[in-house]
């Protein structure tokens, strides 16, 4: 068995299961992409999956010029990221079968997209665990600026690409920024894992009071300001802390500060089932700092972007910080991925991003 390999899958009474490809060293070995026995995976197939999933996001109406443009299982097309910034496009490359693949994933990437930039940004740890070399990040057409410019929500961001963190912004927390920033009018909030402002610039627009932002980025927090100010908005309004989130918000309950709404979108704290006792305790100590700064009926909004923690796992960790705070809560809103990142049924692992909007009982 070759890693990358097409193969025939069959169950133990012969009967087809379906076409897959390969990674004998992965801890997912077979990856199913076409269910039908009389249509091979090849690269005419390829090109129509690539086909499909552009002309699907063309009929979405996405309130941004950043999408994700292919959706890896979710696109039939396992291990492929694409991110569209515009008119440049940023490709991951994450199983032996993507990247056996890439010259012609790319060639029909140019064919079928108006793209003038192809950016390829496999530093990902998930290459490490299909066995695959971690790689710089380099440009494959054309030239890049440091800082590309998007709109999102009528609102503008510069994103990094070359350097930024996935490929360069959260695209999938796009209708979740909207949904959180609409709660915010004259709201003293506090947004924790601010990265580069994007609930930040939202919640302003929104017409928050004050936005204080805390990450431990100091870069990031830059080009936050830089975000806040490129939409008009005054630094004052939105000032930052740089440092570690769980000591700073212990600093913050030790002063007796208070806030109208709490974001806490931590990075993934449990990339498998293995760490997930450890970061289901994070999480619930996480909570319980952002609920002993709440004020009477404050909003507390909670994500994770683990794979391996399932909803009703980060709903565990909201009940258990509720009774070490003694702090009764209800849920108004649940959050998930966008429609440009569809959910497979049989693939779990793509229902990665879950949020809850919480609302503190006096």
């Amino acid at each position: 068995l070759k890693e990358g390999e097409i193969v025939k899958l069959k169950d133990q009474n012969n009967k087809f299961i379906g076409y897959a490809c390969a990674s004998p060293l992965s801890s997912i070995v077979f990856r199913i992409m076409e269910r039908n026995e009389n249509i091979i995976p090849d690269e005419r197939w390829i090109e129509n999956k690539i086909i499909s999933a552009i002309n699907f996001r063309k009929k979405i109406n996405i309130s941004s010029t950043a999408k994700r443009l292919i959706f890896s299982e979710s696109d039939s097309l396992p291990g492929l990221i694409v991110d569209q910034y515009d008119k440049t496009l940023v490709c991951q490359f994450h199983t032996h079968w993507a990247e056996k693949n890439k010259n012609f994933i790319l060639e029909t990437l140019i064919n079928f997209t108006e793209s003038e930039a192809i950016i390829e940004k496999n530093s990902s740890d998930i290459r490490k665990a299909e066995h695959l070399p971690v790689l710089e990040t380099q440009v494959l057409r054309g030239k890049i600026k440091e800082a590309l410019i998007i709109k999102e929500n009528e609102l503008m961001f510069y994103v990094h690409p070359l350097d930024g963190q996935k490929t360069g912004w959260y695209i999938d927390q796009r209708e979740n920024r909207k949904i959180i920033s609409s709660y915010s009018e004259n709201l003293e909030v506090l947004d924790c894992f601010s990265f580069t402002g994007g609930f930040a610039v939202n919640c302003l627009k929104a017409k928050a009071k004050k936005v204080i932002r805390l990450d431990s980025s100091q870069g990031a927090l830059d080009i936050g300001t830089e975000n806040i100010k490129l939409n008009g908005f005054s630094p004052e309004l939105s000032p930052y802390i740089c440092g570690n989130a769980f000591e700073e918000l212990r600093k913050m309950r030790d002063k007796g500060l208070f806030f109208d709404l709490i974001i806490l979108d931590p990075p993934g704290l449990s990339p498998s089932r293995s760490s997930l006792p450890k970061a289901m305790r994070a999480i619930k100590d996480l909570n319980m700092l952002g609920m002993k700064l709440l004020k009477p009926d404050g909003l507390l909004a909670v994500f994770s972007c683990s794979s391996a923690l399932s909803r009703e796992e980060l709903l565990l960790t909201l009940e258990w910080a509720s009774k070490d705070t003694s702090r009764e809560i209800i849920i108004i809103k649940e959050m998930h991925l966008p429609e440009d990142h569809p959910r497979l049924p049989s693939f779990k692992e793509g229902d990665y991003l879950k949020g809850f909007l919480c609302k503190t009982i006096s």
